[in-house]
């Protein structure tokens, strides 16, 4: 198994005030990342028709998760607060929520220069997933199987994998928050729900 590179969970709350102060898409990415536990390709290559704003989750399809399924991921409020921050660059449901400059995604050595280049971090952005499970199991005291399904790692016991078929969606949603709360501060007290708003703004007009 290769193992990254990664700060010490205590750490983050620290980090993401420095990074909440840079504005860039790459740093919006970063912070989503972070917020989600997700894995970078999950992330750079995100777009909007995998958003849903009334179940408050958004669902990496298995074409592109590492396991091969579709993995739905419940939305902190600043999650949330994040999507908000990108919609005003997004003009169709296809469109990628982090776009790089060519019209693509963003690129993962965008988001690791950020990291190394000019936040002077030796971790590896990878490395935020093992933050979130090191804080999970010392500090958030987070059921082992509700921090696997939050990773979207495979369980190799199938007596294991078939007790658990479920994704249980609330209860994770419950744990993100959770690390969402503990890596920064309350978020914007009321969120947008972006669909609602812009058939709103197409109606009005």
């Amino acid at each position: 198994m290769k193992h990254f590179r990664a700060m010490d969970f205590q750490d983050v709350p620290a980090f993401m005030s420095e990074l909440g102060r840079i504005d860039t898409i790459a740093a919006a990415s970063l912070r989503f990342l972070i917020l989600t536990a997700a894995r970078t390709g999950e992330v750079i290559g995100a777009r909007w028709n995998e958003v849903d704003w009334n179940e408050r989750t958004w669902t990496v399809p298995a074409v592109r998760a590492k396991t091969k399924r579709n993995h739905v991921v419940p939305l902190s409020t600043w999650a949330l607060a994040v999507l908000q921050e990108m919609e005003p660059l997004r003009s169709s449901a296809d469109d990628f929520i982090f776009p790089g400059r060519t019209g693509a995604g963003q690129s993962c050595m965008t988001l690791l220069s950020l990291l190394q280049r000019r936040m002077k971090r030796a971790a590896c952005v990878h490395g935020f997933r093992s933050c979130f499970r090191d804080w999970c199991g010392d500090e958030g005291d987070v059921p082992r199987d509700l921090a696997e399904a939050a990773l979207a790692h495979v369980i190799k016991d199938a007596t294991e994998r078939a007790y658990r078929r479920k994704t249980a969606v609330e209860r994770r949603r419950r744990v993100m928050q959770q690390w969402c709360d503990y890596i920064l501060p309350p978020a914007p007290t009321e969120i947008v729900n972006i669909e609602e708003a812009r058939r709103g703004r197409a109606t009005a007009a």
